[in-house]
């Protein structure tokens, strides 16, 4: 697989404090590039994108998009991040998933 090739990636089990449900992935999202230097895309190909969280590895909430949105697509910029392994969690209408995202 090339670096320029999308790829699903890692769902990570998730136990949401706050409504006590666990997350599950999403069909068919994609994250690409991972690992990253900067922007990352998200695609969704079925549903409505409610939010994307991104997460550090000590759980801080550095980013909190909030979309109404049918878009396929769309990109966050990590590029201001450090180094590291963050968590990006996508919402949708009927879905959550965690999906684990390398900054390099």
């Amino acid at each position: 697989m090339t670096k320029s090739e999308t790829k699903l990636v890692e769902c990570i089990d998730y136990y949401n404090s706050e409504t006590g449900y666990q997350n599950v992935e999403i069909n068919g999202c994609k994250i690409s590039p991972n690992p990253t230097n900067g922007q990352v895309n998200i695609s969704l190909p079925n549903g409505t994108l409610n939010s994307i969280r991104v997460i550090d590895v000590n759980g801080r909430v550095l980013r909190d998009y909030r979309y109404d949105l049918t878009e396929s697509t769309v990109s966050i910029d990590m590029s201001s991040f450090a180094s590291g392994i963050y968590y990006c969690v996508v919402a949708t209408e009927h879905e959550t998933g965690t999906y684990k995202v390398i900054k390099f």
